[in-house]
């Protein structure tokens, strides 16, 4: 029976786009979709120059926002606001009338939701605002977190620590441009991630913008939707992280999010493997095979959405890598056919498949870990100075 691969980034569940609540806290989603969105949700410009807000593209984003939970009413659709989505206003008058997180015209948070992940624990995702109120032009470049915000995060998130959830923080501002008095990057260190944006590819000298702190903290930046069409897929499986970076129109997409190794005796191993698979086309079966010389194709057996598992048996006296699940996804083939007749093979290796993490450029690594709030806030004040001096 065909299938059709939703397009999704983790699992979560959503109902009424704009009026129903989102207290994840009450009720955890389990088996649907999570999209995050962290923002720029509008880009508020005029052949290059910064304005005020344009309605007219907030109007598209609401339509867009609406037509796609329509299509699919159990995705969770979390939004931020970012420094183009607040120029020159006062309360956010834009955002609150046409995003997905009204909950942000209560307070400045949205609420926490909490997600199943696929293997089964639970995942709470924390958003940080740090958007300027008012966001004055030049000056909202930066961030703020308030004393009371971020009292507000560090109980939500060990309310969450105290229930054995992993915790994901999402925000727009990296922690480099992020005004705070107290030390955020301790409290975000105790997530698995901190999924930001506003400096994309670190203004077109970075491809993949993330880093390591060394208290643990792993900060993922991401390249804007309206340049690059570039999106990101995320997951955790058994407790483990794995995400990959994706160029807008490729299809199909494989991520592998869990390889777990066990002996079988006599030089003969088994491999039990998940993986998501996401297509434009409706999915009929997903094959697996370890390199190209061994064994025969592997259907793979369908959990839900784009969620696909199978167990390959190797033996090792024909096998020429070390017995490990990392040589395992290196020589991992996946074979995706579709509804129509088409089929392509992927040799998605361990950077293809988002198990192992791409490589840091250092530019990437100085760009996040420099305090740049420092360096702008001492740029500004220097422009106040000299605009008051003339």
């Amino acid at each position: 029976m065909a299938r059709k691969a939703k397009r999704a980034v983790t699992n979560s569940e959503r109902g009424n786009a704009k009026n129903q609540d989102q207290k994840g806290l009450e009720k955890t989603h389990k088996g649907t979709n999570l999209l995050i969105l962290r923002s720029d949700l509008t880009n508020s410009k005029t052949y290059g120059v910064k304005v005020a807000e344009i309605p007219q593209e907030w109007e598209i984003y609401r339509h867009l926002v609406k037509e796609r939970i329509d299509r699919n009413v159990t995705t969770v659709w979390l939004d931020i606001a970012g420094n183009h989505d607040n120029f020159d206003e006062v309360g956010h008058f834009h955002f609150k009338a046409n995003a997905v997180q009204s909950s942000f015209t209560i307070s400045r948070t949205a609420d926490p939701v909490r997600v199943s992940g696929l293997g089964g624990q639970n995942i709470t995702l924390l958003p940080v605002d740090a958007s300027l109120k008012p966001g004055i032009r030049a000056y909202n470049f930066l961030g703020y977190l308030p004393g009371d915000e971020f009292k507000s995060l560090r109980k939500a998130a060990e309310e969450a620590h105290s229930r054995g959830d992993i915790i994901i923080f999402y925000g727009h501002y990296p922690t480099s441009t992020i005004v705070s008095s107290n030390d955020l990057g301790k409290l975000l260190s105790a997530g698995a991630v901190y999924i930001c944006g506003h400096l994309h590819t670190g203004f077109g000298m970075a491809n993949h913008m993330w880093t390591r702190y060394p208290n643990g903290l792993m900060e993922l930046e991401l390249s804007d939707w309206a340049h690059t069409h570039r999106y990101r897929i995320l997951a955790i499986d058994d407790g483990r992280l794995t995400w990959m970076d994706v160029t807008h129109p490729t299809w199909p997409v494989v991520l592998i999010s869990s390889v777990r190794r066990s002996s079988r005796g006599d030089g003969l191993f088994q491999y039990f493997v998940r993986l998501l698979v996401f297509t434009d086309e409706e999915i009929d079966a997903v094959s697996v095979r370890a390199d190209d010389n061994l064994g025969h194709w592997i259907t793979c057996i369908h959990g839900f959405g784009p969620l696909y598992s199978a167990t390959v048996e190797i033996q090792y006296e024909t096998w020429e890598h070390p017995a490990n699940e990392q040589e395992f996804i290196k020589n991992i083939q996946v074979l995706v056919g579709n509804t129509s007749g088409t089929k392509t093979l992927l040799r998605v290796g361990m950077a293809g498949a988002g198990f192992e993490y791409p490589t840091p450029s250092p530019v990437s690594a100085l760009i996040l870990t420099v305090k740049l709030h420092d360096i702008v806030s001492a740029f500004i004040a220097e422009h106040v100075i000299q605009t008051i001096l003339c």
